[in-house]
């Protein structure tokens, strides 16, 4: 049987630290566009599951099956709302592994919420709290993106 050894020479106080300055540098750096998306795509979560539960926007056997809108507040939401709310949060959550899907996620989301307010405009003549919903969505996400565009700097992991 051979026993295999290992240098147990102490470690100096110069080496400890520059190994803790590697650890220091390789930590990952998250962009501010992965921090947007990411708090973006919360909001959107948590807007879809509160949607969704019974007794706050809808009767409980309304929830899954109903076309008509709920009020919330002074917009009307159904549950294809509430849903198209969580699809778009998880996107966010996702998108917000990366600078690249994070940006392109608010970029993107922004264009889609700005066609909604222009569908809004063309099909709603009392130009209701939702399509003014959607005009702030859309400039929150553009507004934010095109912020946040810059990637993090070159010593970051990400």
């Amino acid at each position: 049987m051979s026993a295999v050894s290992r240098s147990s020479t102490p470690r100096t106080p110069a080496a400890a630290q520059a190994e803790v300055e590697v650890l220091r540098d390789t930590r990952p750096v998250r962009s501010a566009a992965e921090l947007v998306a990411v708090i973006t795509g919360t909001i959107f979560l948590v807007v879809g599951v509160v949607g969704l539960l019974p007794g706050l926007t809808v009767e409980f056997g309304d929830v899954w099956f109903s076309a008509e809108s709920a009020a919330v507040g002074p917009v009307q939401l159904s549950a294809m709302h509430h849903l198209t709310y969580l699809l778009v949060g998880m996107a966010g959550v996702l998108a917000s592994l990366r600078h690249r899907t994070s940006w392109a996620y608010l970029i993107l989301g922004g264009i889609a919420y700005s066609l909604l307010f222009g569908y809004g405009l063309a099909t709603d003549p009392g130009l209701g709290a939702g399509t003014w919903l959607h005009l702030a969505l859309a400039l929150m996400m553009i507004i934010a993106g095109t912020a946040t565009r810059r990637e993090p700097s070159a010593g970051s992991t990400r």
